[in-house]
């Protein structure tokens, strides 16, 4: 399985436990793994999906990306791309535009962009 996610080249993996439902057919399988390994691959694929997840916004540095703004702070505006990239851009923009940028660089776990034109407004 590990393989298989990592070979999909996923931009991220959103990973969670089994939890077993009492009174379920699957509650009733054989073959159900601890809870010390279900914890251990949960970890594991965490781990893979933030190398999935550098990977993915590595190859976005120098393109042109567009963010939906949800705030501003400490000089930076930040929201989604359109691709779904965390991003911070310099400077103040009104929360729910459309901003178009350029990401330029990666930081602390956080992608930064410059250059932002205010695309439109969402109402």
């Amino acid at each position: 399985t590990y393989q298989f996610l990592k070979d999909c080249n996923f931009s991220f993996l959103h990973v969670f436990p089994f939890a077993s439902k009492k009174g379920t057919k699957a509650s009733l399988m054989k073959g159900q793994l601890s809870n010390d390994i279900k914890k251990q691959r949960v970890k594991t694929c965490l781990e893979l999906s933030e190398k999935l997840k550098y990977k993915y916004e590595v190859n976005k540095l120098n393109k042109k990306v567009e963010v939906l703004v949800e705030g501003y702070e400490n000089g930076y505006s930040y929201g989604y791309s359109s691709d779904y990239v965390y991003t911070y851009i310099e400077g103040e923009y009104a929360t729910n535009s459309m901003v178009t940028c350029v990401i330029d660089h990666i930081s602390d776990n956080k992608v930064y962009a410059k250059g932002g034109g205010m695309k439109d407004e969402i109402e």
